[in-house]
């Protein structure tokens, strides 16, 4: 053998030993100890942020009926919002209160007065009265202008049979189940002959003040008719063209005229009430006004002959 190669063997013999031995020592030390850890800087815990709710509230005591102002009102945040309440004042301007509230109590939908009362107007009252049946009825719908037309018989008030208008521009708030609210909950069945059901015979009104007597008369003793008009007709009779009636009431003796004024308002006018034979326009009627009506006697188709010494005499009867 080479002995260059010999030498190179034995010191890359001795080298591998060496290394060996280094590798031993190393893995037989013990691990070393990690250094503790430095403590976490001290962190401040937030409070998580509180829902805040806008409320209506009253502004001070009010009675049932009051008709709320925006000054009657005023706005606070609470944590929790009441049921029903409101959180914008233009939600409840306008609204009128059916209880007593205390100030500063939360206003909610329950303490305002709601349904057909809502849609009347100063002035008006809600009146159901009973209809003639009339094919037109099955189109009639809540929120139309019809004119009520009135029927009566012939009686010892009225004294001929007549038909004519006796209130104009009327707006229908409710007709059968339907309502200027929106219609009923349909709790039946479907039914396929639905739409072949008869027109509902009556019907809710908003009718002014001083003609509800009118219209109560008219139902007792005659018959109504409604005929639907267009919403943008506003054509209605001129009645200072006609005389005036006398109500059942007349005023005290010895009224100022400031009082005498007072009695031509709508509360009592109503208050003084109305006849058939006034709302008919009766002969009696216009004799009571001072305006007689000149008649024609009407002789009957019925007759009889008397005969009187030779004499024959025929009376109608």
């Amino acid at each position: 053998m080479n002995p260059v190669l010999k030498s190179i063997a034995v010191l890359l013999v001795l080298l591998a030993a060496v290394l060996g031995v280094s590798a031993y020592r190393i893995a037989s030390r013990p691990a070393p100890v990690p250094a503790a850890a430095p403590p976490p800087a001290a962190t401040r815990i937030e409070p998580a942020p509180r829902d805040e709710h806008t409320v209506v509230l009253a502004a001070r005591g009010m009675a049932a009926g009051t008709v709320l102002e925006p000054d009657d009102l005023r706005l606070e945040q609470w944590p929790v919002a009441p049921a029903q309440g409101f959180g914008r004042t233009e939600a409840v301007v306008g609204g009128v209160l059916r209880f007593d509230v205390a100030a500063g109590q939360a206003l909610t939908d329950p303490m305002l007065v709601q349904g057909l009362a809502t849609y009347l107007r100063h002035g008006e009252r809600a009146i159901n009265v009973a209809l003639e049946d009339s094919a037109m009825l099955q189109h009639v719908q809540p929120g139309d202008m019809v004119d009520i037309f009135f029927t009566l018989g012939k009686d010892e008030e009225t004294g001929s049979t007549q038909s004519r208008l006796l209130l104009p521009r009327a707006r229908v708030l409710a007709y059968g189940a339907k309502s200027v609210d929106g219609p009923e909950p349909d709790t039946k069945a479907p039914s396929a002959n639905r739409g072949a059901q008869a027109a509902p015979r009556s019907a809710t009104l908003a009718v002014p003040l001083e003609q509800v007597n009118d219209l109560l008369l008219a139902t007792r003793n005659g018959k109504l008719q409604l005929a639907l008009r267009a919403p943008s007709d506003d054509a209605r009779p001129d009645a200072t063209l006609f005389p005036d009636t006398r109500p059942v009431l007349e005023g005290r003796a010895g009224l100022t005229t400031v009082q005498r004024q007072r009695l031509t308002l709508p509360e009592n006018r109503a208050y003084a009430g109305d006849s058939l034979a006034q709302l008919a326009a009766s002969e009696t009627a216009a004799q009571r006004r001072g305006n007689p009506v000149p008649t024609t006697p009407r002789q009957s188709s019925r007759s009889v002959e008397i005969l009187r010494g030779g004499q024959s005499e025929r009376v109608h009867y």
